[in-house]
């Protein structure tokens, strides 16, 4: 077996046992404030998380979040999703919250099995249902970033809104828009 091998074999290893063990994510230790670097560097921006996600899904949304980025970056018909609403993912995307579902609303909705997040009205937050959402691979998962991002942005949803796309439509249309 050679090094590489063993150190993929390593990795597998240390990811089931992030899987299995569902660790929280460590908060970074404060430091001093500086200027935002990847801003400057037009690089990925990690998500505001409140609250603490299991380490396997705070990794999986830093992931999804770079992966919508550069879809962004790359594709015109992407970030015209947003300018319909006056708006662009750039200015949207950093000011979301990240959450981890919970009370009634997040079992009623989490429990469907098919939303893997959803918006908090008024809020400002994306609460992310833990068990759906860490089934993603992070493509799936920088739709599910985007389509929520429409939501702060604007965009309602069927039944909420009967003129409004359904949640399927608006997951086709990302995918579509942005590559995905």
């Amino acid at each position: 077996m050679t090094r590489t091998h063993i150190a993929y074999l390593i990795l597998i290893v240390l990811e089931c046992a992030i899987l299995v063990l569902g660790r929280p994510a460590m908060a970074a230790p404060k430091r001093e404030k500086r200027p935002d670097l990847a801003s400057v560097r037009g690089e990925s921006r990690s998500p505001r998380i409140e609250g603490e996600l299991p380490t396997r899904v705070a990794f999986l949304l830093r992931a999804s979040q770079s992966v919508a980025e550069r879809s962004l970056k790359r594709h015109a018909s992407c970030r015209g999703l947003f300018i319909e609403f006056g708006t662009t993912a750039e200015e949207i995307l950093p000011v979301i919250r990240y959450a981890r579902a919970s009370g009634d609303n997040g079992r009623r909705l989490c429990g469907r099995g098919n939303v893997s997040a959803y918006v908090g009205l008024g809020t400002g937050k994306t609460w992310i249902c833990l068990e759906n959402f860490s089934a993603l691979n992070r493509y799936e998962a920088a739709m599910v970033v985007l389509h929520e991002a429409l939501h702060h942005a604007g965009l309602s949803e069927w039944p909420v809104d009967p003129e409004a796309p359904k949640s399927s439509d608006i997951n086709n249309m990302v995918r579509r828009a942005c590559h995905l």
